[in-house]
């Protein structure tokens, strides 16, 4: 077992690492790792105007047993990583502001509220079926 020392950098060169170079040989068993893997030649068929399904279809054959959901959620999780819109599992930690500044939230009007077009329809007086209709006397002399 590794010992942490101060000149662990200069050690790591001259390490034998056998077992993790014999891990490096072998197939991966996460199933994201093989689509990693045959990334190029699925972007490549993508490109070539084939569909999911049928690259879904190949794979199998090939010999990678792949559902069709989990190779669409693996396209695009790898879609977004090559374009850098990674979402992070952790949120970074906010800090509190400090007490000097004053809140964002009584400066800024709000940007919208999610209950005016209901409090305004409410607002507004009922449709009178009856009224519009006269209820059958254009003189609007019946009143019952």
């Amino acid at each position: 077992m590794l010992q942490k020392t101060k000149d662990f950098p200069e050690r790591a060169a001259s390490l034998d690492l056998p077992r993790l170079r014999a891990l490096c040989a072998e197939k991966p068993d996460a199933t994201m790792a093989l689509v990693r893997a045959a990334w190029p030649d699925i972007v490549t068929a993508l490109g070539s105007g084939h569909t999911l399904k049928r690259v879904c279809e190949e794979l199998n054959k090939d010999g990678l047993a792949i559902g069709y959901k989990t190779l669409s959620a693996c396209v695009c999780r790898l879609r977004r990583e090559r374009t850098g819109n990674v979402r992070l599992r952790e949120t970074p930690a906010r800090r509190p502001l400090p007490l000097s500044v004053p809140s964002l939230r009584h400066l800024a009007p709000p940007a919208s509220d999610p209950l005016a077009q209901a409090m305004e329809a409410c607002a507004r007086p009922r449709y009178d079926i009856i009224a519009v209709h006269c209820d059958g006397d254009p003189t609007k002399k019946k009143l019952i």
